[in-house]
């Protein structure tokens, strides 16, 4: 059976570590040419991850009912999924919000997928390419090259259901679920400002017949903004999970960055592994 499967029609695909497993560590990810409009929501390039049963990058939010401004405003806009703000503003609720998935590659040690939504935020981007290299079981590379019309900011999310412990001089996040941990290290650009909080930015005016209430928890909402404006920005993270009584089998990662390729080193279980973006294309060579 094979470990990923990209559905074109609609722009969703799913990658396993053990499809088989419900413990087995997964991806999930959508760029889709329906856009936003109806019942979907304003993710495109989003991705959520799960790791041995627990979810540790989730889509945010709870739909209380419809008309509601915590849904409307919050739950089905873009700072509840994982995925860029650009200027601190969601894409827009709209059928012409577009994205695509334009490339899948699927192989037993890795799956490769290129999500394009650059139509996912009117005149405010001209390009958003969302690169991810899953190298099984744990390993998440997630590369952005975005470029806008103008100077502009752009914030990288994740969404958690416990908060994070940052380290803002190393550029890392650790999160917590359970016996599960998500390491975050984001290796561009030089300059990051992290911030999390999970207030509730609207009530949740439930109606009688709905199960959600205020004192449902509220997800932490996690912000990874560029330090400056420019109109080409590149944001490369890795992401590896791992249990908490095994430790990090994942160490020494260091940024590869030479005059035609991007990318980075890093030693797994022992063994040192390379992956560079080389001519707008990002592949994995294992050593």
């Amino acid at each position: 059976i094979p470990q990923a499967r990209l559905f074109p029609e609609v722009g969703h695909l799913a990658a396993y570590d053990r499809f088989y497993d419900h413990r087995g560590n997964r991806v999930f990810f959508r760029s889709s040419q329906w856009g936003s409009h109806s019942h979907s929501h304003c993710d495109q390039n989003g991705f959520v991850i799960h790791a041995d049963g627990e979810i540790l990058a989730c889509d945010a939010g709870y739909y209380t009912y419809a008309g509601d401004t915590y849904h409307g405003q919050w739950s089905r806009m873009t700072y509840t999924h994982n995925t860029i703000l650009v200027n601190g503003e969601s894409q827009p609720k709209s059928i012409t919000a577009k994205g695509e998935v334009t490339a899948f590659f699927n192989t037993p040690d890795a799956c490769f997928f290129l999500g394009d939504a650059s139509a996912a935020y009117e005149d405010r981007l001209r390009k958003f390419h969302r690169s991810v290299l899953y190298l099984r079981p744990d390993v998440w590379i997630v590369h952005d090259d975005l470029e806008a019309p103008e100077p502009s900011d752009y914030t990288w999310l994740l969404n958690t259901f416990e908060p994070a412990d940052i380290d803002d001089e190393a550029r890392t996040l650790i999160v917590r679920q359970r016996n599960q941990r998500l390491v975050v290290h984001h290796l561009t650009p030089d300059r990051l400002d992290y911030s999390q909080d999970n207030h509730k930015p609207y009530p949740m005016k439930t109606r009688a017949w709905c199960r959600f209430t205020e004192d449902f928890p509220q997800q932490w909402n996690i912000r990874v903004k560029t330090a400056w404006e420019s109109a080409h920005e590149r944001i490369l993270a890795v992401m590896h999970t791992h249990d908490q009584a095994a430790g990090p089998a994942v160490d020494g990662i260091k940024r590869v960055d030479t005059d035609d390729a991007l990318g980075l080193s890093f030693r797994r279980s022992g063994r040192d592994e390379t992956a560079l973006e080389v001519a707008r294309q990002l592949a994995g060579r294992l050593e």
